[in-house]
């Protein structure tokens, strides 16, 4: 009767090992006895707006640039151990117009790609990981790649990528990093080399208000 027993367990151990074993995607399932937790970061509090969610939401206001944002979201992943991480907040484009809402899954760092030093990553896909289960609302979305730098791109010159902000690359490596699902919904508020910092500033209430509008819809 031992013998079967230890069989049994064995049997059931190897297939445990299996299972993690396939696939290098994230996904998010529903942890037994709590509900879901979704970590919402923002730049501004003009940025902010409610994201539907079924289950826990915590925001996060990370301030600007690539450091601040870091230090924050590293703190609240390890303090709230989410189980995915959604950025949201305003871009530039040169690719779109104004008012776009845009889902990017692929991030790279404009200024590290700048050095092409070996050994420092300045691109990370998450397109892969299984929203499904956890935001179905993203899933389906087109896929756009955003740019992430410590300065504002003035020039299409300064990058090749959908849209460019400071801070979702730096999210992204923390998520691929502690293996969150991590999605940066964003909404364009200026054409890079026509618009000026003071037009992004004067856009960002409109901005946020489309923001807010395409969360709303089914």
């Amino acid at each position: 009767m031992n013998k079967i027993i230890k069989a049994f367990i064995g049997i059931l151990f190897f297939t445990a090992i299996c299972s993690c074993s396939k696939g290098s995607s994230i996904a998010a399932t529903q942890p037994e006895g709590r509900s879901m937790k979704l970590l919402v970061t923002y730049v501004l509090e003009e940025e902010k707006v409610n994201v539907p969610f079924d289950g826990e939401v915590i925001y996060l206001r990370t301030g600007m640039a690539k450091m601040k944002t870091s230090v924050s979201v590293t703190e609240a992943v390890l303090q709230y151990k989410p189980d995915m991480v959604l950025n949201i907040g305003t871009v530039g484009t040169f690719r779109h117009k104004v008012g776009d809402v845009l889902v990017c899954r692929k991030f790279k760092d404009r200024d590290i790609a700048k050095v092409a030093i070996s050994g420092l990553t300045s691109y990370i896909d998450m397109s892969n990981d299984d929203l499904s289960g956890i935001m179905p609302k993203l899933a389906g979305e087109p896929i756009y790649e955003c740019s992430t730098g410590d300065s504002f791109v003035t020039s299409p010159d300064e990058m090749d990528s959908d849209v460019c902000d400071m801070e979702a690359f730096c999210i992204a490596y923390i998520c691929r990093k502690y293996h969150i699902p991590f999605a940066s919904v964003k909404v364009v508020t200026d054409i890079v080399g026509s618009n000026s910092v003071k037009h992004w500033e004067d856009a960002i209430r409109d901005a946020t208000a489309k923001l807010q509008e395409w969360f709303n819809k089914q």
